[in-house]
């Protein structure tokens, strides 16, 4: 079942929820779409505003471009570049996967996934179909108390 669907169209951006109501995006709204524990909220969000059509895909699609929704309790990106550019919009942070973090630490990706496992890195900012992502300054503020991971570790 959708949940929640982001719409954006140049102009704005608005979260539709499944009630058919919808709110129009402001920096806590998204980051509250985008955190891990985004669907302890999402049944209890109720809009700003009252959609009247009966189909709420259909009520988002008029609205502007369905970038990413919630189903059965997991995000979906339909849009990457469009999502990272509205993630870059409203956290004012670059956002870095797997690879990213690794070359930020002078680590190979294995090491950075390993220390992930073990629950020794940062929790993710949210873990999309691709992979786990962080903030740049999340992995730079780690990087300040961490080295490379030894044989021994």
């Amino acid at each position: 079942m959708i949940e929640a669907i982001y719409v954006h169209n140049n102009g704005w951006d608005a979260i539709v929820l499944q009630d058919g109501s919808w709110l129009q995006v402001e920096s806590e709204d998204f980051q509250a779409y985008i955190a891990e524990d985004a669907e302890k909220w999402l049944y209890n969000w109720h809009g700003n505003y009252q959609w009247e059509a009966s189909d709420v895909w259909e009520s988002a699609k008029s609205m502007g471009a369905i970038i990413a929704f919630y189903e059965d309790g997991n995000l979906v990106i339909r849009e990457p570049a469009v999502w990272e550019r509205r993630v870059e919009y409203w956290m004012g942070r670059e956002i870095v996967g797997v690879a990213e973090a690794a070359k930020i630490l002078g680590w190979d990706k294995r090491k950075l996934s390993t220390y992930l496992q073990r629950g020794v890195f940062p929790a993710p900012l949210q873990r999309l179909a691709s992979g786990p992502i962080w903030t740049r300054a999340m992995i730079e503020e780690f990087a300040k108390t961490k080295t490379a991971p030894t044989r021994d570790e």
